[in-house]
């Protein structure tokens, strides 16, 4: 919207953002000012963002088929319809998957990647799979689709986590929090380990114990928020889970 102000006005919206994002992983980002009234700034918004994705690694359709759910419905003359982007492995029409946590299982009828029918669901891909013999209404956001017989779920994972350094207090032993992987939000407790807290900035390690069962996996990225109020207190990567 820079039509809408002066040029200094959009300098100094420029300082202030490169001031909130010091420290973080997007404090180096390139910031494209534009006008989408009168195209001002657009020619440079396209050549940063082809530029970004030439420096992407495409995924690839190794591993065992996962997929988060983002979304569930149901569609007249179709049945089951689970949406989400799968992060690893691949499925095609007529494999039988299985939904975690839960255990229910189903046929994959039909897939859509991008919009278009295609015979087969691979990692990275905005993904529809039609089901067969599941319930829409008993699946949710949050849950994961998989290849049946290589996953089961845990109620905690151990994390290699780092608290936030704009926090003002420490984090103390067994904290109620929000833990995010995936599409998945459930309520647990943070278990700091070798030590009683940790102060804002620092890194270790963390057992967050959750309410209800869970599917991660080692690798998988994660945000921890507070139980209430509901802020962002840090994030890392899973390393482990089990029992």
């Amino acid at each position: 919207k820079i039509d809408l102000v002066d040029p200094d006005l959009i300098l100094l919206a420029q300082e202030e953002l490169r001031e909130f994002l010091k420290g973080s992983f997007l404090q180096d980002a390139p910031i494209a000012p534009v006008s989408t009234v009168t195209g001002a700034g657009m020619d440079r918004f396209k050549e940063i963002l082809f530029s970004e994705l030439n420096k992407i690694t495409p995924h690839l359709s190794q591993g065992i088929f996962r997929m988060p759910i983002q979304r569930v419905f149901s569609k007249h003359g179709y049945g089951t319809v689970i949406t989400g982007i799968p992060v690893s492995g691949s499925v095609s029409i007529g494999d039988t998957i299985e939904i975690l946590p839960g255990g229910l299982t189903g046929r994959i009828k039909k897939i859509q990647a991008y919009g278009k029918e295609v015979e087969k669901a691979q990692a990275g891909h905005s993904t529809a799979l039609n089901i067969k013999d599941i319930d829409y209404k008993t699946i949710q956001r949050g849950q994961v689709v998989v290849l049946p017989g290589y996953f089961e779920t845990l109620p905690f994972v151990e994390v290699s986590f780092t608290y936030l350094g704009s926090m003002k207090d420490p984090l103390e032993h067994m904290t109620p929090i929000r833990f995010h992987t995936g599409t998945l939000e459930v309520l647990g407790n943070v278990s700091i380990i070798g030590r009683k807290k940790m102060n804002p900035g620092e890194s270790g390690y963390i057992q967050v114990r959750l309410e209800e069962p869970i599917l991660a996996v080692p690798g998988d990225r994660c945000v921890i928020r507070l139980s209430s109020p509901m802020i962002t207190i840090g994030g890392g990567i899973i390393i482990g889970a089990g029992e």
